[in-house]
Order: structure tokens, then C-alpha cells, then sequence
């Protein structure tokens, strides 16, 4: 659709047709679509976990004592509500990884999602269990620097 809407009726941009770089508008437009629906998940995840925080009572005695709005919303709100937010943020290679399926195949980019459904078609499993390995490893790459942010936005998590 969003091609139909950018090509055709708004004549923003060409077909397109290869890869031509990343300043290309075709390679923003994959990476908004790729990055939508784990965007919109994050935004509803950090808005609920706002909203739960703001209802704590360490905040209302945070506000009690004086401090600014500013602070209270960075040291108290956000350090907290951040929590959940960050271990999902861990797990978004997965989603990127089947969404470039997808988009590598409508923007004809040269990808991992165009490589693994070169796998599939030509019944490479070689191809197709590196592909997956690889989307392993990053994925377990990502879930090791989060779990290493952890002890940055709560102080209580302490490893030994």
C-alpha cells in the first residue's frame, strides 16, 4: 500500500528498483515500515509503564518535598518505567528480522530477509540455518548489552 501511495499518487519517489544506497527515500520508507509495528508496541508498553509509575507513592513524596517536575519525571519516573521497556527493546531483532523478509522482497533490497527467502525457495538449508544463526546471535548480542544496561537504570540490580 504504501508503495501505491508514494509511487503513484503522490509521485514522491520512483519503483524501486535495486539497491541505491541509504540515503535513497525507498531505504527510509523500509526502515519506518520495518521499524512501525515494534515502534507502536514500544510507545503502548512505555505508556502503560509511565502511568503505573506515576501512581506510586515514591513519586507523590518526590512531588511532596518540592522537587521540580523535571525531576521527578527523570530520576524517579522514567529510570522505573524504562525496566520493561528495555527488556522488550531486546527482543525486537526477531520482528526486524521477519519484517525485512517482507520489505526486502517489496523494495527489492539485497537483505537478510532477501537471503533467507532465497534460502527457502531454492531449498538451501545451509543458507537458511545461517540465517538463522546469525539472527541468533544478534539477538542474543542484543539481550546481553540489555541485561548489562540494567544495573544503570535500577541501582538494586547488582551482579557478582
Amino acid at each position: 500500500m504504501t508503495l501505491i501511495i508514494f509511487v503513484l499518487w503522490l509521485d514522491v519517489m520512483n519503483v524501486p528498483r535495486g539497491w541505491k544506497g541509504v540515503g535513497h527515500p525507498s531505504f527510509f520508507l523500509g526502515a519506518f515500515l520495518i521499524s512501525l509495528r515494534s515502534l507502536a508496541n514500544i510507545i503502548r508498553q512505555t505508556r502503560g509503564s509511565v502511568l503505573e509509575v506515576m501512581g506510586n507513592d515514591y513519586v507523590r513524596t518526590a512531588r511532596a518535598k518540592g522537587l521540580k517536575e523535571v525531576q521527578v519525571l527523570t530520576r524517579h519516573v522514567a529510570r522505573n518505567a524504562l525496566i520493561p521497556v528495555v527488556t522488550s527493546l531486546g527482543l525486537l531483532v526477531d520482528d526486524f528480522m521477519w519484517g525485512a523478509v517482507f520489505i526486502d522482497m517489496a523494495f527489492n533490497f539485497p537483505g537478510l530477509g532477501r537471503l533467507f527467502q532465497q534460502g527457502l525457495s531454492g531449498r538451501d538449508f545451509n543458507m537458511i540455518n545461517g540465517v538463522v544463526l546469525f539472527t541468533a546471535f544478534i539477538t542474543m548480542t542484543l539481550n546481553l548489552i540489555v541485561d548489562l544496561i540494567y544495573p544503570i537504570l535500577d541501582p538494586r540490580v547488582v551482579y557478582k
